[in-house]
């Protein structure tokens, strides 16, 4: 195990909610909040912070923008996947799934974004 001296701190904040979250050697987040509503935004930007790239790209891949991004791709890949996400109406088809969700489900989802984009500020 790792001392705690190795370990990295950052105390997150956004709006109501604040944690400190520590990393281990390996990476491991350690949250620790008042409350657990802070619990839940320091896990949140935990795994936004850890997994932004790849939630970055399944955005861009649901709004068949992998091509304006990135280019056709090797073998027009990107175009490919694009134009298959178009012809399956995703964009269309989550916003109709989204349209009613229960209350809880619809403030998860505005948490989420929330952390997503503070994670893509700090980076900026």
């Amino acid at each position: 195990m790792s001392s705690a001296s190795s370990w990295v701190a950052e105390v997150v904040a956004g709006g109501r909610h604040e944690a400190e979250i520590t990393w281990t050697t390996h990476g491991v987040p350690h949250v620790v909040a008042d409350d657990f509503a802070g619990l839940g935004f320091g896990q949140g930007w935990a795994c936004a912070r850890d997994h932004f790239a790849g939630i970055v790209d399944l955005v861009v891949k649901v709004r068949s923008e992998r091509a304006r991004h990135l280019g056709a791709g090797e073998g027009d890949k990107h175009l490919h996947s694009d134009l298959g996400y178009l012809a399956l109406d995703v964009r269309r088809r989550a916003a109709d799934a989204g349209s009613a969700p229960a209350g809880r489900d619809r403030r998860h989802g505005r948490r989420l974004r929330r952390r997503v984009n503070a994670v893509r500020r700090a980076r900026a």
